[in-house]
């Protein structure tokens, strides 16, 4: 019985071979760039959300 082998034959979804690894780790990658952009935009959002909030809290305070 050859270790290296068994692992090697496996080669479904989720399984150990090194073919399926990659597939998922390429998987993987891809919806963390994704997750990366959209963090990205989220936080360009809240950065206007803020700039807005302190000039709406000026005009009020200058009343």
């Amino acid at each position: 019985m050859n270790p290296a082998a068994f692992v090697g034959r496996r080669k479904l979804l989720g399984g150990p071979a090194h073919e399926a690894i990659s597939r998922e780790v390429k998987t993987a990658r891809g919806k963390v760039d994704a997750d990366a952009r959209l963090l990205d935009g989220l936080e360009e959002q809240v950065e206007r959300a803020h700039a807005a909030l302190e000039q709406a809290i000026s005009v009020f305070a200058a009343g």
